[in-house]
């Protein structure tokens, strides 16, 4: 694989140009990645996806995801209830939805799914009320720890639709996410009001988080981004510390550039600017 990689940035002609690879969490893409001798990181929105399927592998909430899926399927296969279930939603003044399986390569589809049935419960529940009896075995408590699911869940959905973007650099906003991630699972674990259930599945969340996100404080193409992004700058860091470390990297990294005529990179016609207004420059634009 490694092989592989250098073979295609050779023929691209950019084996100068790789500052960073990013992939998802695979140990052998990880392992080639580094024979290449390239920085590597993680794609966010896959990280995101496993910390999420880890908290929904807690036994008390598989076991209710479980049933869900089945209803789900239930109405995939039959045409007679999928018609009888429309003709409900009708009845009722609800607009007709589809309910969603789960896709375990598409990410947000347990979310997708328990927000769904969740909107057409009741008409989920009269249909198999009068066709299928059986499957209606979700119990009120079970149906109150899924409302609670899908909000705490929320969070997860809406940064990997906003981190998932094809024409935009989004990496200046990892840091950020994965610390507004942590504080809103985090009240979960601290909210007795919820369902024993929930408070499990949010520790669990939060200590991913914690493993899978913590690093990037120390990352520093992450934190630089950060502080170059005009709309965060200081404000994107946790504390002062970590922005001075994030700002002292970055002013010695820009004071450290030098331009001479043997430089590989390719001319264009600018005006010229010499070493001098190029280091000002890089103080001016992580100014505090």
């Amino acid at each position: 694989m490694s092989s592989f990689l250098k073979d295609i940035v050779r023929k691209w002609n950019l084996e100068n140009l790789v500052t960073m690879v990013v992939s998802d969490n695979a140990s052998n893409i990880i392992a080639a990645i580094k024979l290449c001798n390239w920085r590597s990181l993680g794609c966010f929105a896959h990280s995101i996806n496993l910390v999420v399927e880890s908290g929904l592998k807690y036994k008390d909430v598989k076991s209710i995801i479980a049933k869900v899926k089945a209803i789900v399927q239930y109405f995939k296969q039959s045409s007679q209830a999928l018609i009888r279930l429309n003709d409900n939603q009708v009845k009722g003044g609800h607009p007709i939805l589809k309910l969603k399986q789960v896709c375990p390569t598409r990410w947000n589809s347990t979310y997708d799914m328990i927000n769904r049935i969740l909107k057409i419960k009741e008409p989920v529940l009269s249909t198999l009320a009068v066709i299928n009896n059986d499957l209606n075995n979700i119990t009120n408590y079970e149906w109150n720890i899924l409302d609670h699911l899908c909000k705490l869940l929320k969070i997860f959905y809406d940064i990997t639709n906003e981190i998932s973007c094809e024409k935009f650099v989004s990496i200046s906003k990892v840091l950020i996410f994965s610390k507004a991630m942590s504080n809103y699972v985090l009240v979960y674990c601290n909210d007795q009001s919820m369902p024993y259930e929930i408070n499990s599945v949010a520790n669990i969340l939060h200590t991913k988080l914690q493993q899978r996100f913590n690093q990037f404080d120390d990352n520093d193409v992450v934190i630089q981004s950060t502080l170059l992004d005009p709309r965060f700058k200081k404000q994107g860091f946790v504390n002062d510390r970590k922005y001075e470390i994030a700002y002292e990297s970055l002013s010695r990294k820009v004071q450290g550039i030098s331009i001479g005529k043997d430089s590989q990179e390719p001319e264009i016609n600018t005006p010229s600017v010499n070493l001098l207004d190029l280091k000002q420059f890089g103080k001016i634009l992580i100014a505090k």
